[in-house]
């Protein structure tokens, strides 16, 4: 029963994978809770890798194949976001170094 319990969590992974990618603040805020998904979200995939003879194995991989993507987006986004700040502070540095 355990081990048919453990086999389906992969198929119902993809739901609180979701929820912590669409989750309300930043999802990335919390960077451990965030490496933990990606974890998850790898090993699910390289669980259906092995198992693509499962009746729903090609549904659910299409679907984390698109949570990875949106994870993605969002790592890009937050580094994005990080480098524009960090210009942000080098100009600020050289003009009050200019200004000296």
């Amino acid at each position: 029963v355990d081990a048919i319990a453990q086999r389906l969590s992969v198929f119902d992974a993809a739901e609180g994978i979701s929820r912590t990618i669409d989750g309300e603040g930043a999802p990335l805020s919390s960077l451990q809770d965030f490496s933990a998904m990606l974890d998850q979200l790898e090993s699910s995939v390289a669980y259906l890798e092995t198992h693509y003879d499962f009746s729903e194995a090609r549904d659910c991989f299409q679907q984390f194949e698109h949570l990875r993507n949106r994870a993605c987006i969002l790592v890009r986004t937050a580094l994005a976001k990080s480098l524009k700040r960090a210009e942000a502070q080098v100009e600020q540095h050289l003009w009050e170094d200019a200004d000296e």
